[in-house]
């Protein structure tokens, strides 16, 4: 079994009422039947420990699939789930800025502002897309993906709630260094098919936006006493790729 207790920063920023419902939701939907139990209040949860797991690898093609998979039954139109939980990564970035954020050193402060303009630019492309709003898990990375008995789970629900499927779709290639020759291919295993340029678009836009958010988050966090200063650089130069990679783009509107 794994206990999980809430971190102090963390218990600022998250909702466990909307945790505690995502989570529930998610192990209704099959993406993660590990939760035992899980406090809608403290946050505390209990959770089975999957044995043999191993994190998901972005360069390993049959882990891609198993994801593909996972997220077909997230966003399954069929049997379609939300939380009554809106989540916004640009809206998101934009109060996290403006509120717990008001520490982060003054000049940082003035390069997020800076940066806010051209996520506002992705939010409105992402939004006049109309894709639609899922319930998602708004934090897939490579340590919340594991790989176990040819099944990939989905655990840690503490960002999640209803948001546009494509910021999650988007981690089938952004978690990698990019090729647009790949990108295509791990996109088609969610599609079914090859993306348009309209697609890509729009899965550009979410991976620049995704990356706003974190920027201003390891910010916040950095300016906390931890030490998240390489997820920043990193972060913050996936936010300014993909905005290039959108205004690159020739997408008739």
């Amino acid at each position: 079994y794994v206990y999980r207790i809430p971190g102090e920063h963390a218990t600022k920023l998250i909702d466990r009422n909307r945790e505690s419902v995502c989570t529930n939701l998610a192990k209704e939907l099959d993406v993660d039947n590990t939760l035992i139990y899980i406090d809608p209040i403290k946050g505390w949860k209990l959770s089975y420990y999957i044995e043999n797991a191993v994190e998901f690898d972005p360069n390993n093609n049959e882990h891609v699939i198993l994801f593909a998979e996972c997220l077909k039954k997230l966003h399954n139109v069929n049997n379609l789930k939300k939380s009554g939980y809106e989540f916004n990564y640009y809206k998101k970035g934009i109060e996290l800025l403006e509120g717990e954020g008001k520490n982060i050193e003054p000049s940082l402060r003035e390069l997020i502002y800076d940066y806010s303009i051209k996520a506002k630019y992705l939010n409105d492309l992402i939004e006049k897309d109309g894709w639609g709003i899922y319930l998602s898990h708004n934090d897939v990375y490579e340590p919340n993906m594991l790989v176990a008995n040819n099944r990939l789970t989905l655990i840690d629900w503490e960002f999640s709630g209803d948001n546009d499927p494509g910021y999650d779709i988007a981690k089938l290639f952004s978690l990698g260094e990019f090729d647009l020759v790949e990108v295509k291919r791990k996109l088609s295993y969610y599609f079914g098919k090859e993306p348009t340029n309209r697609e890509l678009r729009h899965l550009f836009a979410c991976v620049s936006v995704n990356y706003f958010y974190w920027v201003v988050w390891s910010s916040y966090m950095n300016s906390n006493g931890h030490d998240y200063q390489l997820w920043f650089l990193k972060w913050n130069d996936k936010f300014l790729q993909y905005y290039d990679l959108v205004q690159k783009m020739k997408v008739e509107d």
